[in-house]
């Protein structure tokens, strides 16, 4: 029998797919870490993977006259990157960003959990563009370019982006009409477009 699973550092939060092959057929299957069975199929989901699943799994396969064969194996996975993010005092939730009219300026903090030991980088960017990075989550813009602005969290080799603030362009005014000299109690038209 085989079993496989991903490798390396696997990012909390997206799922795991853990896959057992033998090469007899009408065998029966099962899957267990320590002492808990998780899964009586050849191939096994953790949905919502967290540093909690990480470990050996052992996949056993077993024919019909109660003759079985493991498989092992183990994998690593760090806890999802969360952080709490907040535009102008305004509390954020996830993609869920901030609107403003462009000349406004803004203030972006970032927060991660209590507790979190490891080291996040925090990298804003409107669009394609990036805006700048920073290792303590705060950013202060002056008079920001209209687009979507998100702020890409990473730690390691995992990253999670958030839409924070869309700024919307001011509309385009301008205003037209005869220059002249016009004496007290007369009129003129101005028309603005």
């Amino acid at each position: 029998v085989r079993a496989t699973g991903p490798t390396g550092t696997i990012c909390g939060g997206g799922s795991i797919e853990l896959i057992g092959s033998a090469t007899e057929s009408g065998l029966s299957y099962k899957w267990t870490k320590g002492s808990e069975e998780v899964s009586t199929t050849a191939n096994y989901t953790i949905n919502q993977a967290y540093s909690s699943h990480s470990g050996m799994y052992v996949f056993t396969a077993t024919n019909e006259y109660g003759c079985s064969a493991d498989a092992s194996v183990t994998i690593t996975v760090t806890d999802p990157i969360e952080v709490a993010i907040s535009v102008n005092g305004n509390q954020i939730t996830a993609n869920n960003p901030v609107s403003i009219c462009e000349g406004s300026s803004v203030t972006l903090t970032a927060v991660k959990p209590e507790g979190e030991i490891r080291e996040y980088t925090y990298t804003l960017k409107n669009g394609e563009s990036t805006i700048g990075t920073s290792s303590n989550g705060s950013y202060n813009i002056q008079n920001p370019t209209p687009g979507t602005y998100t702020l890409e969290v990473a730690t390691g080799s995992c990253a999670t982006t958030y839409t924070v603030l869309t700024v919307h362009a001011k509309p385009v005014v301008s205003i037209s009409g005869e220059t002249t000299t016009i004496c007290a109690g007369g009129s003129t038209t101005l028309t603005a477009e």
